[in-house]
C-alpha cells in the first residue's frame, strides 16, 4: 500500500488513465450541480464584457457549502434581515456581488440555491404579494431561502459528494464502474442516512470555523467521513465523524502536502483558463484523494484503531478469490462465455426501431416480452462482469439492498420506449421545462408571467430535447462519455435554429445569452451547453426510466386517451399561437436588446418587441430604444 504522497500520485495516475473519461464526466457532473471543483467553470462563467442586468459576473468564489452556512448562521443569530438591510441597496449589484459569482444557468442552480442570493430573488417576488412590505418579505425569503438551501446541500450536493466518492474507490481495484453506482445509497435504505451524516458534518465545520485554527484543522479531521459513508453507510453520523477523526491521527499534515503538492497543476490550469483542470486535474485529485484514503484505511487497520473493524468491506479494495466468486455466482458462471439467449422475434420494422432507435411501438404482447427479454439480458451481462471479477461484487457487499424498498433494478436505462411513452415524456418534460422557467423568472423580477411562445403551460424545446436525445443516441448509451458530448451537440444545433426560427417568424428574441462567455449569437453558450449534456444523462440514465416505469404501470386503454387529450389540447395551442404568439415574457433589457436585433431591416418588428418587453419590466428597468 503507497503510503508516501508520490506513491499515492502515481497509484492516482495509473487509476486516471485508465478511467479517463469517466472521471472527468463525473468530475464535469459534479461541478455543475456544485458538489466539487466548482471553480472548474469560472472560465465558462466570465462575462464576455455585456454584463447581463441583475446579475454580476465577479464576486464571493468559496465554495456552495460556505454561502450557505453563512446565510444560515446569519438566520441563527437573527441578523440575515439586518444582513440585508445594512445598507438599504440589497437589490443592488453590490449586494448580489456579496453573495452571487456570475451569470448563467449554472449560476442559477448552484449559486441561486446554495447561496444568500436566493434570499435576494425570492424577496423581490414575495414583495409583489405583500404590498411592498420589503421587512416582511425579506423576512419570509430568507426563512425559504434557508429551506431550499439546506435540502439542496443535504440531498443533492453532500449525496453526490458520498457517490463520487464512492466511484472513486471502485475504479481503484475494477475496470468497470456501472452507471447503478449512482443509486447505490438508496439500494441499501441509507439515502437520509447519509444525508444526515453528510448534514452533521458540515455543521461541525461551520462551529469550529469560528474558533482560529479549530476550521483549518478539522477540515482534514472530517477529510475521510464521505469515503467512509460510502464503504459503509449504516454508519451513525458521529460513529463516521469519530471514525474519520481517528484515523486522520498522524495524516493530516500529509493531507495538507498532498493538497500543496498539486499547486503547479493549478496555475496551469489557470493559465489554460480552467480546461487543463476540467480535462485532467480534477479527475487526477479525485482519484488521489480515493488513494490517500485507501492509504490511512490501510495504516487504521494495522494500528487496530478504535472503530476500524465497522469497515470491513474487503472488496472494495482487493478483487474477492476465485472460489469465493464460484460460491456466490454459481447461477452466472455457466454462462460466462456462452452465447447470449435469443431475443423474442419481432417483424423486420419492429427490429430496426427497436435496435437503432430504442423505440417500440404500442407495447403489444410480442414487444412487452422482447423488452422483459432484452432487460433481463442486460442484468446477466452485469451479474458476468461480477462474476469475472471485472465489476465489484455486489452479492457480497456487506450492506445489501433492502427488499423492502421499492426496487432500484428494474431501473435499466438500456430500454425500449412505445410511442405512447415517448409522447407522454415529451409533454413531462415540457411541464417540467415551464415551471423551471417560470419559477426561475418569478424569483428573480418578482413577476409570474408565462415563459416561451405558447400559451399553455409548456416549454416545447425541453420535450424535444428529450425525445430527440432518447432515439437518436440509443446507440451510445454504453458510452457515457459519449452520450455526454453529443447531447451536447444536439442540444446545441436544436436551441440554436429554435433561436433563429422564433427570432424569424416572431420578430424577437424568447432568450438571450449574449454577455456569456463563448456565446454564439446570443443563442447558445457553452455554460449552456453543459447543463444541457449533464441533463441528457440525467434523463437518459435515471428520469427517462422512471418515467416510463409508470406509464408501463397504467393500463394502455387508460394512457392512450390521457395523452391524446393532452396532445389535443397542445396542438390546438400550436395552432392558436402560431398566429397569436405569447409576447408578454417579462425579460429584462438584455433581451429587448436582443429582440431589436432579431430581425434586421425590419424595424416596426422589434420597436413592437422591445416595447412589450419594457412593459413587463420591474420599475427602474431601463430599456434601450430599438
Amino acid at each position: 500500500m503507497p503510503f508516501s504522497i508520490s506513491e499515492i500520485k502515481k497509484s492516482a495516475r495509473a487509476v486516471m488513465k485508465s478511467h479517463y473519461w469517466f472521471f472527468v464526466l463525473v468530475c464535469l457532473i459534479a461541478a455543475v450541480i456544485g458538489t466539487d471543483f466548482n471553480s472548474s467553470l469560472n472560465a465558462f462563467r466570465v462575462s464576455s464584457g455585456t454584463e447581463v442586468p441583475g446579475k454580476v459576473s465577479e464576486g464571493a468564489s468559496g465554495s456552495p457549502e460556505d454561502s450557505i452556512y453563512t446565510v444560515i448562521g446569519a438566520f441563527m443569530n437573527g441578523s440575515a434581515v439586518d444582513l440585508l438591510n445594512a445598507t438599504g441597496v440589497s437589490e443592488t449589484k453590490e449586494f448580489r456581488s456579496a453573495f452571487a459569482t456570475t451569470n448563467g444557468v449554472l449560476a442559477s442552480i448552484v449559486h441561486n440555491f446554495s447561496g444568500g442570493n436566493i434570499i435576494v430573488d425570492i424577496s423581490r417576488a414575495l414583495r409583489s404579494l405583500t404590498g411592498g412590505d420589503q421587512s416582511l418579505a425579506e423576512q419570509i425569503a430568507t426563512v425559504l431561502a434557508s429551506v431550499v438551501s439546506l435540502l439542496w446541500l443535504v440531498f443533492v450536493i453532500n449525496i453526490f459528494q458520498v457517490i463520487i466518492s464512492r466511484i472513486s474507490i471502485e475504479a481503484r481495484i475494477y475496470r468497470i464502474v456501472p452507471a447503478s453506482r449512482a443509486v447505490f445509497t438508496y439500494r441499501a435504505g441509507k439515502t437520509r442516512k447519509t444525508a444526515w451524516t453528510m448534514f452533521v458534518m458540515h455543521v461541525y465545520s461551520m462551529l469550529w470555523g469560528l474558533t482560529i485554527v479549530g476550521g483549518f484543522i478539522k477540515y482534514y479531521s472530517y477529510r475521510l467521513v464521505p469515503f467512509i459513508v460510502a464503504e459503509n453507510p449504516d454508519l451513525s453520523a458521529n460513529e463516521a465523524i469519530t471514525l474519520s477523526r481517528k484515523m486522520m491521527n498522524g495524516w493530516k499534515k500529509k493531507a495538507l502536502l498532498l493538497d500543496l503538492s498539486f499547486i503547479g497543476w493549478e496555475i496551469l490550469s489557470l493559465l489554460t483558463f480552467g480546461v487543463l483542470k476540467i480535462f485532467f486535474l480534477n479527475g487526477y485529485q479525485l482519484a488521489a484523494r480515493a488513494e490517500f484514503y485507501a492509504a490511512v484505511r490501510s495504516s487504521a487497520r494495522e494500528r487496530n484503531i478504535e472503530g476500524i473493524q465497522s469497515l470491513g468491506d474487503r472488496w472494495l479494495f482487493e478483487k474477492a478469490p476465485e472460489e469465493l466468486i464460484r460460491e456466490n455466482y454459481a447461477d452466472v458462471i455457466p454462462m460466462i462465455g456462452a452465447p447470449e439467449p435469443e431475443l423474442p422475434g419481432l417483424s423486420r420494422g419492429l427490429r430496426i426501431l427497436a435496435d437503432n432507435f430504442g423505440i417500440i411501438l404500442l407495447s403489444s404482447k410480442q414487444e412487452v416480452e422482447y423488452e422483459k427479454a432484452f432487460e433481463d439480458r442486460q442484468r446477466i451481462r452485469t451479474l458476468i462482469f461480477e462474476a469475472e471479477r471485472e465489476s465489484y461484487p455486489t452479492r457480497l457487499c456487506l450492506v445489501p439492498p433492502k427488499k423492502r424498498r421499492v426496487r432500484t433494478d428494474n431501473i435499466h436505462y438500456m430500454r425500449h420506449y412505445s410511442i405512447p411513452s415517448l409522447a407522454f415524456m415529451y409533454l413531462f418534460v415540457s411541464f417540467v421545462g415551464w415551471c423551471w422557467e417560470v419559477t426561475l423568472h418569478l424569483m428573480q423580477t418578482g413577476q409570474f408571467v408565462n415563459r416561451g411562445v405558447l400559451h399553455g403551460p409548456w416549454l416545447p424545446i425541453y420535450g424535444t430535447g428529450c425525445v430527440v436525445v432518447l432515439p437518436l443516441l440509443h446507440r451510445f448509451k454504453k458510452k457515457p462519455v459519449v452520450l455526454f458530448f453529443l447531447t451536447v451537440v444536439l442540444c446545441g444545433v436544436l436551441e440554436y435554429f429554435t433561436g433563429y426560427y422564433l427570432e424569424k417568424t416572431h420578430g424577437m428574441s424568447y432568450w438571450s445569452y449574449k454577455g456569456y462567455f463563448m456565446n454564439l449569437h446570443g443563442r447558445i453558450c457553452a455554460e449552456g451547453l453543459f447543463v444541457f449534456g449533464a441533463a441528457g444523462l440525467l434523463v437518459t440514465y435515471v428520469v427517462a426510466p422512471m418515467v416510463d416505469n409508470l406509464v408501463r404501470s397504467i393500463p394502455l386503454k387508460v394512457m392512450i386517451p390521457i395523452v391524446t387529450a393532452l396532445f389535443v389540447v397542445f396542438m390546438g395551442d400550436q395552432i392558436y399561437s402560431s398566429h397569436h404568439p405569447n409576447t408578454d415574457i417579462g425579460e429584462d433589457e438584455n433581451y429587448a436588446a436582443a429582440s431589436a436585433e432579431a430581425v434586421p431591416g425590419s424595424p416596426e418588428s422589434a420597436a413592437e418587441a422591445a416595447a412589450s418587453m419594457a412593459a413587463a419590466e420591474p420599475p427602474g428597468a431601463e430599456v434601450p430604444a430599438a
